[in-house]
């Protein structure tokens, strides 16, 4: 047997990360459902073409996790940011997905996931320093959206 070295890697290969990620997926494999993860990226552009905003995330086991949010800050508070998170949940719903969860930061404005019905389920205090990170959840996605998905 070949010798086993423990190695700490900064900046470990995209062939790496995947070896991990499909050892993990197969070990799932049998225990839970399929993960039918699908990337979900909304665009806000000018018409130039620049982007100006958007929101990166995708959908697993039923659930929309929104990695990213971002609208430049001349653009925000114009509903972009809801629109954002609004059209995701329902191409969530659409996906067959129930729920959606978020982590933000102090800094960025967990008040605003709550206005549109996210409720913290936990958080990290002095993450980063002087400041919290908050994990916030929706379920009952299709119940929440004021318009009907096909």
């Amino acid at each position: 047997m070949s010798e086993i070295r423990l190695i700490l890697e900064s900046e470990p290969s995209s062939e790496d990360l995947e070896t991990l990620e499909r050892g993990l997926l197969k070990d799932a494999e049998g225990r839970v459902a399929a993960r039918d993860h699908l990337l979900l990226t909304l665009l806000i552009r000018d018409s130039a073409g620049r982007v100006r905003g958007g929101l990166r995330g995708a959908t697993v086991w039923k659930w929309l996790h929104i990695k990213h949010l971002w609208v430049e800050r001349a653009l925000r508070r114009r509903g972009y940011g809801r629109q954002l998170v609004e059209t995701a949940e329902r191409e969530a719903v659409r996906r067959g997905c129930h729920g959606s969860w978020v982590d933000t930061f102090s800094f960025q404005s967990p008040g605003f996931y709550e206005r549109l019905g996210y409720e913290a389920f936990g958080e990290l205090e002095d993450f980063p320093s002087g400041e919290k990170r908050f994990f916030l959840m929706k379920t009952d996605l299709d119940k929440s959206l004021a318009v009907e998905v096909p």
